[in-house]
Order: C-alpha cells, then structure tokens, then sequence
C-alpha cells in the first residue's frame, strides 16, 4: 500500500524520458506521466482521478488541470473547424523538449522532499486546551475545500460545466461543435451525458451515474439523498460539503430517466405515438391468465 502511494524507483514519464511527476489512480498500474503525455491518454478517459507528486506525496488535482478538454459533437473529437493544436499546450511530439514544464529540473527534485523552511511552532499544553474550549464554542465552521478551485472559463474562453458521474464529480471546459446543426442539448446526449438543463447547460450526469441510482435505489434501496452524499464523499473525502450541491437535480433527472427508460423497453422511441394507459406495464407472469397459467376451461372447471 505505501509503495503505491509513494514514488517507484523510476520516475520517468510512460512515454518519454522527462520526469513524470502526473500520476492516475483509475491506469491499470498506476503509471507516471508528464503533463502532455497525461493530457493525451485521459483525453478519453476524462473520469480518471490523477494525481501531482508536489515533492514531499501525490496531492489529488482535477483532470482539467492536465488540459483535458471535453469535445462535443464528434464522438469526443476535435471539431473540424476548430484547431486541436490550440487545447495542445507544446504539440502531440513525444519528446522530452516538447513535455509541458511544471516545475523547473533545478528547482523539483521528485526523490527528495521539499523541507520547510521554518519548523512548524510548538504548542504547549495551556494554549492547546484554550483553543479546545475555543472551538467548543464555535458552531458551523467554514471549511476550505481540499483541492483547488476551477475558472469558469479556460484560456480559450470555453466555459466550464460540471459532469456527475458514478465515480464523482468533475469540473471540465468543454468545446461545443461549431459545424454541426444538433443542438447543444443533443450534443451531450450523443456522448451518454444527460444534461440538467436545455439551455445554458452548466451540469450534466453521465447515464452511467444514473443507471447506477437505479441499480442501487432497486437493490440496495439507497435514497437519492444518500446516493449523492456518496458521490460527495468520493469527490472530496475530507470536505464533502464544498462539493457542488446537485441533490434536487438528481430527483429530478432519475425520474425522467426511469420514464425514458421505460420507453425505450417498450418500443416507443421508435415512432412517434405517446402510450396510453397500461401499454407500459410490465407482463406479470403470476397474475391468472389464460394459456399460461390457467387451462382454457377454467371457468367451467373451477365453477364445478
């Protein structure tokens, strides 16, 4: 366990001989990256969680901090009329001179830890029961989040939208399709996203997280509320409550789901006819029914 969460003896990056000092927790072996080689392999794997060694242990940063960008329109390709090498910081080479730079070789040393310049100060044991007793009287304390804040908009001016996934929850700048003629709405639906608004879209859940609510709401008869306090625990483990608050998006977003759904299993996504009553009730193979569990003479024989 300490071995997979502390440097490995070769802190090279994947694919190139540059420091690799990215590192993705959800990679089979959890390998080391710069920050452009990271950007290129999560560019379709944006609900990974990576992490930055800062010299002394892996600190937990955002996708969107590696340059990550979320492409509509194109099946999460660049759009045509837009220039991928713009949301590429130094270029798709795999050299070392074209890897994104954090930090300076003369100032980062990933095997040595970074040491405080001034020891931390000592507290004796009369200051520390005063501020016992000063806490202790302090209700409803606002807590810093534990990772950083995103922009609203990148360097590009692309905004950012929020994704709601099984695994959490992600801030990513996102480039809507400029040639095609779908609708924004459409766009996020043709990338399983199910957005929570139809226009100015700023949240969106993935059908996998939805389908997952289902699932766990049928099985495990988990409420929505305790559902996304879930997805909020394993966004921010030490500061849930500075995680966005989607809780009445979710309510509102499964039952439409669940109604979709039902559609889709009843063939009505196929024309456009709305169903009427009872078309979508689901064959109950216990109910008495003729030629199924009941004979044809059933009146006259049970009637006897």
């Amino acid at each position: 366990m300490l071995q997979s969460e502390g440097l490995p003896a070769r802190t090279e990056c994947l694919s190139c001989a540059w420091p690799g000092i990215w590192h993705c927790k959800d990679c089979l072996g959890q390998p080391l990256y710069c920050r452009t080689h990271c950007r290129e392999y999560h560019q379709r794997q944006i609900f990974h969680r990576v992490q930055q060694w800062n010299g002394r242990y892996f600190a937990d940063r955002d996708i969107w901090e590696v340059g990550v960008t979320l492409f509509m329109g194109h099946g999460g390709q660049c759009c045509p009329q837009e220039h991928l090498e713009r949301y590429t910081a130094e270029g798709q080479s795999d050299t070392p001179a074209d890897c994104d730079r954090d930090v300076r070789p003369e100032v980062f040393d990933p095997i040595e830890p970074r040491i405080l310049e001034e020891p931390p100060p000592t507290v004796t044991e009369e200051e520390d029961e005063d501020d016992d007793l000063f806490w202790d009287d302090v209700d409803d304390v606002p807590r810093p989040p534990l990772g950083r804040k995103a922009p609203t908009t990148d360097n590009y001016g692309n905004p950012f939208i929020l994704v709601v996934d099984s695994s959490g929850l992600f801030r990513i700048p996102v480039v809507y399709c400029s040639c095609s003629a779908i609708s924004r709405d459409l766009q996020f639906v043709d990338l399983a996203f199910f957005p929570a608004s139809f226009e100015n879209t700023k949240t969106a859940f993935t059908f996998r997280c939805l389908d997952d609510f289902r699932l766990s709401n049928l099985e495990c008869k988990t409420s929505a509320y305790q559902y996304f306090q879930r997805l909020r625990r394993l966004t921010n483990p030490a500061f849930p409550n500075s995680v966005p608050n989607r809780y009445a998006e979710l309510r509102r977003l499964s039952r439409q789901w669940r109604n979709l759904k039902l559609r889709k299993w009843f063939g009505f996504g196929h024309w456009p006819e709305s169903p009427t009553t009872g078309q979508m009730a689901l064959f109950c193979a216990a109910c008495p029914q003729v030629d199924v569990n009941l004979p044809p003479d059933w009146r006259q024989r049970y009637t006897e």
